[in-house]
């Protein structure tokens, strides 16, 4: 599984619904990380967060790689791991179900986005914007 999939979901997504910047973050800044490291903090709309928590609870990511043949199982035994270590209630017999493993990766991959690389979601607007520009 790669973050390919997710980018080219929310790039769907983003489309459709006509998602901008201005729809994402009110305001920029700079800062520094634990290492001391420069970075972009974003002050993330309220409308924003709902609209991705609105898209990761209705989201069947397994399906959605099914149908457009982007199934990649090249890392499925280390997410199968992840999960274990991370999730406290799951039941045994999901970690043999490749749709729950992909739903789970997607929703555990959306919320490390939106939290540490945010820039990811505002280079798929960047890529949409460039491709109108274009027609």
């Amino acid at each position: 599984m790669n973050e390919y999939n997710i980018k080219h979901y929310f790039k769907l997504h983003f489309k459709d619904d006509g998602i901008s910047r201005e729809y994402m973050y009110t305001t920029s800044f700079e800062d520094t990380d634990f290492y001391e490291n420069p970075i972009i903090c974003y002050d993330t709309t309220d409308d924003f967060i709902n609209y991705m928590s609105d898209i990761c609870e209705n989201a069947n990511f397994f399906r959605y790689c099914r149908q457009h043949k982007k199934l990649d199982n090249s890392n499925y035994e280390e997410i199968v791991k992840e999960i274990e270590c991370n999730e406290k209630d799951f039941d045994e017999k999901d970690l043999y179900r490749k749709e729950y493993v992909y739903n789970w990766y997607f929703q555990n991959r959306v919320n490390f986005l939106l939290s540490k690389r945010f820039d990811f979601f505002l280079k798929i607007v960047d890529d949409l914007e460039k491709e109108n520009n274009k027609n």
